[in-house]
């Protein structure tokens, strides 16, 4: 359920110009703000918190989502629309969003910068959006329900995910040094993010030089049903990360020349039918 808008944040006139400068125009996002179904408890008191969310509208790929208290109101769409531009290094050509009180809470951004804003019944890629949240949100908040598990298994996914982030950090080092544009250095890093954090934390955890070969379980079972928004297109701009991974973990010493090539030769191998199960869903 989407919530009611109310009055616009005031804007960072300096912040907006920043983005002008800096950002390259490309592309149609969605947008929404909605409350999430499973409260939070903060400071003794539980609530439902409010969640703004873009995506993008061609690939489906969430660009940034964040919640607030409910008091903050959901100016939030703008706030998360400055920051997704930020972040991604662009400033959509359009954007869409479901009601007219949205189009007064982005005005103030959307004017200065020249956007189009447009109301659209119909928003696909952010209303798969949504439902992935709200579920991802009740499987967490079940998981904790169901109490803690065994310490040890816990203490091996905690070292797991500290040594996917230094992993990623070295990623975005890496990618830095080869001249990337921000734009695609922050695609790159939200597609490893995904595959190590979320699809080899769950079918593990694995480490990164084994997972990387556990491709076809990605693309052809794990990504339909954990992110069922990503078009064809979208899995076509994930190959590029996954390779480039594979390069840097190799040039670290963390990956032997010979398994590089048999991973490059298996995407090329598999590229197409990967491509076509999305086109097909």
């Amino acid at each position: 359920m989407q919530a009611e808008y109310s009055m616009s944040p005031r804007v960072d006139e300096l912040r907006l110009q920043r983005i002008k400068k800096q950002a390259k125009r490309s592309g149609i996002w969605e947008g929404m703000c909605f409350w999430l179904q499973a409260a939070i408890r903060e400071d003794e008191a539980s609530f439902f918190p409010l969640v703004a969310v873009w995506v993008d509208a061609e690939s489906g790929m969430i660009l940034h989502h964040e919640m607030a208290r409910p008091e903050k109101g959901v100016g939030i769409l703008q706030t998360a629309l400055l920051q997704a531009m930020e972040d991604a290094g662009i400033v959509p050509e359009e954007l869409e969003v479901g009601t007219s009180a949205a189009v007064e809470v982005l005005k103030p951004v959307t004017r200065p910068l020249g956007i189009v804003l447009s109301v659209q019944e119909d928003l696909p890629a952010v209303q798969e959006a949504v439902h992935w949240l709200q579920s991802c949100m009740a499987s967490a908040d079940d998981s904790k329900n169901h109490g803690p598990t065994n310490p040890a298994e816990n203490d091996l996914m905690a070292q797991v995910e500290n040594a996917n982030y230094e992993l990623l950090a070295l990623f975005e080092t890496w990618l830095m040094e080869q001249g990337l544009s921000h734009a695609t250095r922050v695609r790159h890093l939200q597609t490893m993010d995904l595959f190590l954090n979320s699809y080899l934390m769950d079918i593990g955890p694995m480490a990164p030089d084994e997972g990387i070969f556990k491709l076809d379980q990605f693309f052809v079972q794990w990504l339909p049903k954990a992110t069922p928004w990503v078009s064809s297109s979208a899995v076509q701009g994930m190959l590029p990360a996954l390779k480039k991974f594979a390069v840097c973990l190799n040039q670290q010493g963390l990956l032997a020349q010979e398994d590089l090539q048999d991973f490059l030769a298996l995407i090329k191998a598999r590229r197409k039918d990967w491509e076509q199960i999305r086109q097909v869903d």
